[in-house]
């Protein structure tokens, strides 16, 4: 499932989380639309997060 789904089903916003995940908004948004790559680690980050596995990111 897609990064940006996962953070709907979550009920999360883009801030919150980038918050969460400590990266910047505008990181998370280029992720999101599909504009940067998400690397091993940061995608590590986020998975814990929103409680799923690193695979389900991408």
């Amino acid at each position: 499932m897609a990064l940006k789904e996962m953070r709907k089903e979550n009920e999360l916003t883009p801030s919150e989380l980038a918050i969460r995940a400590q990266i910047s908004l505008g990181h998370l948004k280029k992720i999101e639309k599909g504009e940067r790559d998400l690397s091993l680690k940061l995608a590590a980050r986020i998975a814990k997060v929103l409680g799923c596995s690193i695979k389900d990111l991408y």
